[in-house]
């Protein structure tokens, strides 16, 4: 009698997409003191990437669109694993505000180029 041994090979775990996994403010909530926003991310960020051309802050009106540009900053705390979007300026009451993460070739990418997955959260400054 012959006898095979077969091998198996396990599959590879599959490596999630870059993505931001948990905001502060919570989306769609409504925050009192907000800033800074953080975007908390699942990989490193490339800081070259990951910045104000691609993470913008914006109050929206009504209808989702741009009111007014925020000018903001945007920083890695190293420690916590955390993107911080600063304004440079304060909230002003009574908007609702956007904070977008822009994907694809020419956005917000890893350390190891993978492009983030497009990300919006809104919050309200009542």
């Amino acid at each position: 009698m012959i006898a095979f041994l077969l091998a198996c090979e396990e599959e590879p775990e599959p490596v999630p997409d870059f993505a931001v996994i948990g905001v502060s403010p919570d989306d769609g909530g409504t925050a009192v003191e907000v800033d800074p926003v953080f975007l908390r991310l699942n990989a490193d960020p490339d800081m070259d990437r990951c910045n104000t051309d691609t993470i913008e802050l914006n109050a929206i009106n009504d209808d989702g669109s741009v009111a007014f540009f925020v000018y903001s900053e945007v920083n890695l705390q190293a420690e916590e694993g955390n993107l911080r979007v600063a304004a440079i300026d304060s909230f002003l009451n009574g908007w609702t505000y956007a904070v977008t993460v822009m994907g694809g070739e020419n956005g917000c990418a890893d350390v190891d180029g993978r492009p983030i997955t497009a990300f919006l959260s809104t919050f309200e400054v009542p």
